[in-house]
């Protein structure tokens, strides 16, 4: 599946622009994580290579490629951006690009990526854009990759792998990010302060319960990539957050009288990508 956003028209962006509630966003789930497939790694010189995964394999039908920022990035000269030698499905060879950016209708146009900042990545050519792929041969090029830093690839199924959770009630996950660490000295308790570990994160959801085969219940125990998309009056696509690695275990709370019977589901996620409408 492709996830980025379309770019918005200058109408749709007045409607980006506006705050979001609470309804705007929208809860898509399936029997289905997507799959880890590599690593582009930035030495200290600023020389890039891929690292693939062990034992990965992308099907016959081929999947949709996507780029992630491992690291926060600032401060840089242009948009990140990677491009990988593949073969796309009919056995077309080609470059396939991501670039990762800063969206055009927001304020703040700095050259700063925050962790998860994610894109689809395209083939290159005439009708090659819409191709999933089959196989990747390595790194092509890359450029505005930050020395030291290090940018997941990841491998997606069609759209219809997922579907959408009606009569959505709550969708909290958060953003995955270093702690700031103390550092004392004699009477300053912070006399220095640097990135430490990350806490544990959750993700909760939140849904009427229709029965246990039809909403968060049904995944229960399966490892899942929940997608929540925020969709500005339900109509413009902003943002899509996939969460990958995520085990459902909804409890199911029945109360009495009218009270609207809940399935809550609160687990564990492995990482998380954000794609943004250019």
């Amino acid at each position: 599946m492709r996830f980025s956003p379309a770019i918005l028209t200058s109408a749709q962006a007045v409607l980006a622009k506006k705050p979001e509630i609470g309804l705007e966003s929208i809860l898509f789930l399936g029997a289905v994580d997507i799959t880890l497939l590599g690593r582009v790694v930035v030495n200290g010189a600023g020389v890039a290579s891929w690292v693939p995964a062990t034992g990965i394999t992308i099907p016959v039908a081929g999947w949709d490629l996507h780029l992630r920022a491992d690291n926060a990035a600032a401060g840089l000269a242009g948009d990140p951006s990677v491009t990988l030698d593949t073969t796309l499905f009919g056995a077309v060879v080609t470059t396939s690009v991501a670039t990762i950016g800063v969206p055009s209708w927001v304020d703040d146009q700095a050259k700063t990526f925050g962790i998860g900042w994610a894109s689809d990545f395209v083939g290159q050519g005439v009708g090659n854009s819409l191709l999933t792929v089959l196989s990747i041969q390595g790194l092509d090029t890359s450029a505005n990759l930050p020395a030291n830093s290090s940018w997941s690839v990841w491998g997606s199924p069609v759209a219809a792998s997922w579907t959408e959770i009606g009569y959505v009630r709550n969708k909290e996950g958060p953003y995955t990010v270093p702690v700031s660490v103390n550092i004392a000295d004699g009477f300053n308790p912070q006399a220095a302060v640097k990135r430490g570990r990350s806490e544990i994160s959750e993700l909760t959801l939140e849904a009427v319960h229709i029965s246990a085969a039809g909403g968060i219940a049904r995944y229960n125990g399966q490892r899942c990539s929940p997608i929540v998309e925020v969709r500005k009056d339900r109509t413009v696509t902003t943002e899509r957050i996939v969460y990958t690695g995520y085990l459902p275990a909804a409890m199911v709370g029945r109360g009495d009288g009218n009270d609207e019977v809940l399935e809550r589901s609160t687990a564990s996620f492995e990482n998380y990508l954000l794609f943004q409408a250019q």
